[in-house]
């Protein structure tokens, strides 16, 4: 995605970014937004619906100037073509200005490059400082202390949906005693 030349055309310093790859449970990837609230303004990826985050519907506008002006100029960009071409190609960054970076998402590590602003990958994807390198063995060793907390927590779930699947057996095997017991009063 080209965050830098969308911040161009919008004439804004909020946020920009394509948050699709942190957040794979919501079609909206992409968010305009504040260091509080990264989707104030949320673009999807694959319909190009834009949404307000406080509204309950896509037509709502912002009440806030500066979001009107982002707002008017994103369905401007998209009545002209020219926001699904933002979103389908990466920002061009020189090479002599490329920073090579390793990100790191759950268990996995992803290598790209950024500027020297270290906000954004060229494909638009947001970096944080905990989860950005500049080597890949500081990524790798990260990704691998996030995937063994996830797989210590997802051992104590095992262990408590086994503990919960137990005592619903128990449970059904008192009941099913219970029928019987009924059954041969008859």
């Amino acid at each position: 995605m080209q965050v830098r030349e969308l911040k161009k055309l919008l004439g804004t310093k909020r946020p920009i970014a394509d948050y699709s790859v942190y957040d794979k449970y919501n079609s909206r990837g992409i968010g305009i937004g504040s260091n509080y609230c990264h989707n104030l303004i949320s673009i999807n990826k694959k319909t190009l619906e834009i949404q307000y985050a406080l509204s309950h519907t896509s037509h709502e506008k912002p009440n806030d100037p500066e979001l009107l002006v982002i707002w008017n100029k994103l369905k401007e960009l998209k009545q002209l073509g020219k926001l699904k071409e933002i979103i389908n190609l990466n920002d061009d960054i020189p090479e002599a200005e490329r920073i090579n970076i390793f990100y790191v998402d759950g268990a996995k590590v992803f290598e790209s490059y950024t500027d020297k602003d270290m906000e954004i990958t060229y494909e638009g994807i947001k970096l944080y400082d905990n989860t950005t390198f500049k080597t890949k063995v500081d990524a790798i060793d990260v990704a691998l202390e996030n995937g063994e907390a996830y797989m210590r927590a997802y051992y104590e779930k095992q262990a408590e949906l086994e503990k919960e699947l137990d005592e619903v057996k128990s449970k059904m095997y008192l009941m099913r005693e219970q029928i019987v017991s009924l059954k041969t009063t008859i």
